[in-house]
């Protein structure tokens, strides 16, 4: 990583953990409102910080962790499940399966999926790590032909995305580690809107080949934007911590 770069995310790290702060006390005291609490972007960037300048790849899944159940508590169901923004919860979800905890995988892979908000690109790749998630071959199949039906030059980047649920639904490593190198490639396009410094780590990419060796597929690739080979790994770890002023605001 440049020495730009380690500075920008120095920064970031710290403005972040202010950011945080002030937005606990906000949503403490009813200033904010739950959806719009923004916790699973600023832990997205504490775990960017945990995985290039710390070389934490445990810290790393343990922020994701608590991102994944703050937005789903705050946003997801404070929402009454109501997924009004796909694009967000896709990278909800994104954080669960980065953090390898089974517990907050399934409490995204459990949500009720109908209604014309996600009749989306978007909602299909949601689906589709759903589907993964709770090992339905029949559902990921579905989401597969769906978001194949549904590109667009709008979401033309994509594609990958398409052939990783395929190789999926195959169980094939060695077509996922193909179809890696064009997510990566196609990355920028992807991760504009998931957190500040998301263009430092393909997020989607590394759920994918999490999925694949949470299934048993034993996929490692070296790249700068995948982070430490060990954070590719599924390993869970023996606990993980949320934010407790979820209790003290009834959730």
């Amino acid at each position: 990583m440049k020495r730009t770069q380690i500075e920008k995310l120095k920064r970031w790290n710290t403005e972040n953990q202010n950011g945080e702060s002030i937005r606990i006390a906000q949503l403490k005291s009813g200033v904010v409102k739950p959806h719009g609490s923004g916790l699973g972007a600023f832990n997205c960037d504490f775990a960017i910080a945990a995985i290039f300048l710390d070389n934490d790849p445990i810290a790393a899944r343990k922020f994701f962790f608590r991102g994944a159940e703050a937005d789903f508590f705050l946003t997801i169901r404070k929402n009454n499940f109501k997924v009004i923004a796909p694009a967000v919860y896709r990278w909800s979800i994104s954080y669960a399966i980065a953090s390898d905890s089974e517990a907050v995988m399934n409490l995204y892979g459990s949500l009720p999926t109908r209604g014309a908000a996600f009749e989306i690109a978007e909602s299909h790749v949601f689906r589709g790590y759903q589907a993964a998630i709770v090992g339905d071959a029949k559902k990921l199949k579905k989401a597969t032909k769906d978001l194949k039906d549904s590109m667009s030059h709008k979401y033309r980047h994509s594609q990958g995305i398409v052939y990783a649920f395929e190789a999926l639904l195959q169980k094939d490593p060695e077509a996922l580690k193909d179809v890696v190198p064009e997510l990566l490639r196609t990355n920028k396009w992807r991760n504009l809107h998931n957190c500040p410094n998301s263009q430092m780590l393909s997020l989607d990419t590394l759920a994918l080949i999490k999925l694949a060796n949470r299934a048993g597929m034993k996929i490692n690739i070296e790249h700068a934007l995948l982070g430490p080979t060990d954070l590719q790994e599924y390993k869970p770890l023996k606990k993980y911590s949320g934010y407790p002023f979820l209790k003290e605001i009834g959730l």
